[in-house]
């Protein structure tokens, strides 16, 4: 915690230039000392079919309503189409088939969510929204993933009885782009 070295607050108001002039211990209590903007970021986790990722506060993502993409003849059934969000063409997936997922409910997930923005963005279903996670303890070993995933994930952490994995969308994504151009 921060120690407070100025007494400007205890005189009522203050002016303009006495603030600009303050210790910068100050500074440090009125946006919650450093170890908050150091450790504060926000992760947000989601499971798809009991395997838990994990999305940046940094990265630009957004859930929308599972959307119905356009199929595309002759790609593969992991290649879901393209869906049209706000007049630009998303190509979206379903990770579960392409990454060999059994799962009861594939198909019925009622969210896509849509990482990147513009040309670069891509989507995949989700179940239910992210969920914000700042609790997040890392873990020594990761969970076993499938293969395709592995050279794009990084640290796993554990939080609300589950383990989350990072994973690197836009290399990801990328490895996607070249599987459908071969």
């Amino acid at each position: 915690m921060s120690i407070v070295n100025d007494n400007a607050f205890d005189q009522g108001p203050v002016s303009p230039s006495t603030a600009l002039q303050r210790d910068v211990d100050s500074v440090g209590l009125m946006s919650g000392g450093d170890d908050l903007l150091d450790e504060g970021r926000m992760r947000y986790g989601f499971q798809i079919a009991g395997m838990g990722l994990l999305v940046d506060a940094d990265t630009v993502a957004e859930v929308v309503p599972r959307p119905v993409p356009v199929r595309i003849p002759r790609t593969p059934a992991w290649f879901s189409g393209l869906t049209n969000l706000r007049g630009t063409l998303v190509p979206m997936f379903d990770l579960k088939l392409l990454m060999g997922l059994n799962d009861k409910l594939s198909g019925r997930e009622s969210f896509a969510l849509i990482v990147g923005q513009g040309e670069e963005a891509m989507g995949f279903f989700i179940e239910q929204y992210p969920a914000g996670l700042d609790d997040l303890e890392p873990v020594v070993e990761k969970p076993p993933l499938p293969k395709m995933l592995m050279p794009f994930s990084g640290q796993a952490y554990f939080s609300n009885d589950s383990i989350y994995v990072e994973l690197n969308y836009p290399r990801f994504f990328s490895s996607l782009s070249e599987k459908l151009a071969a």
